[in-house]
């Protein structure tokens, strides 16, 4: 009689050598001609061999690949398309999914599609009831319908959705710099400092977090703090990125009048290109709150020269020194 732990290691050892049922190659065959119907816009055709598909192997995975491949694929062809566009993807997919096993590949799918069809509410239920911890696939569908919602103007729901896609999948920093900028357009920027600032704790030298942390702390009312986070960020980039640190540093300084903050800033933008236009026109800007109108206007003739005769803003700032002696 056999002991027992053989009898364990038997059904171990069967275990590891089982295979998971093979796809029915017919029913692959039609999941690929659909997929290339679906590229030239025959969804009609290609619904039919989805259909049939179901109809064979309704547990096949690559079912619901084929139906999200009759969808737009980002948040940015989904909005370009008229409201009855969307309505009519959403029923057609929904219509193929409607009675199959869920899984979360199909979860994420119908919440897409609900989407589309106006549903945003359900469309966020479904999709982050979908997500599971360590799920890149499910942050990454809870981010495209943030996306969506921001360009309906629904910032709330980009914040849950963006929140939720944080918590299936905390190792992409982007989504904490995409939460930061719903908050900041919802006019939260101390929320925006403070998610930007946790998240810098455990990735310090973060470069595109921390542009983010500076414009957030200067619309958070903190100029000061913004500026010298530019200027670190400056100190340690490449003469492009440096440069457009520099620029955004002389812009916050000038909207605290510290006008020779910004001089500074603008003349260490133009000592990396002689032939920035934007750094021309805030040395200008600063000479102008710095009551040195024969400066301020050599920068600004030269800032007109390099951005052009029908910049505005160089011309409003030449005719505020035209106007200053007649005050």
């Amino acid at each position: 009689m056999r002991s027992l732990l053989a009898l364990l290691l038997v059904a171990v050892a069967s275990a590891a050598g089982a295979q998971p049922p093979e796809s029915d190659a017919r029913v692959l065959r039609w999941l690929d001609r659909a997929e290339t119907l679906l590229e030239r816009g025959g969804h009609r055709r290609a619904g039919r061999l989805i259909e049939r598909a179901i109809e064979r192997t309704p547990s096949e995975p690559r079912i619901a690949e084929a139906i999200a491949k009759g969808l737009p694929q980002s948040a940015e062809a989904a909005h370009a398309l008229p409201d009855e566009a969307q309505r009519a993807h959403a029923a057609w997919a929904l219509g193929l999914a409607e009675g199959l096993e869920p899984t979360p590949a199909l979860e994420r799918l119908r919440g897409w599609a609900q989407a589309l069809g106006g549903e945003d509410e359900e469309a966020l239920r479904v999709t982050g009831g979908a997500a599971r911890v360590h799920d890149e696939a499910g942050a990454t569908a809870l981010r495209r319908l943030a996306a969506l919602f921001v360009r309906r103007g629904k910032l709330g729901l980009a914040r849950v959705a963006l929140a939720s896609a944080l918590r299936a999948w905390s190792r992409d920093p982007t989504l904490v710099a995409d939460l930061a900028a719903v908050e900041l357009a919802r006019g939260r920027p101390r929320e925006a400092v403070r998610l930007l600032g946790a998240e810098l704790v455990h990735r310090p030298s973060h470069r595109l977090l921390r542009e983010d942390l500076a414009g957030a702390l200067l619309a958070a009312g903190r100029p000061l703090d913004a500026i010298r986070l530019w200027r670190a960020l400056a100190r340690d980039a490449t003469d492009e990125d440096a440069g457009r640190m520099r620029r955004a540093a002389a812009r916050a300084a000038l909207d605290a009048e510290r006008y020779e903050t910004a001089r500074v800033e603008a003349r260490r933008a133009l000592g990396l290109d002689s032939a920035d236009g934007e750094a021309r026109l805030l040395l200008g800007l600063a000479l102008v709150g710095l009551e040195r109108p024969t400066h301020a206007r050599t920068a600004l003739e030269r800032a007109r020269r390099a951005l052009g005769a029908d910049d505005l803003r160089v011309t409003h700032a030449l005719d505020s020194l035209a106007e200053e002696p007649q005050r």
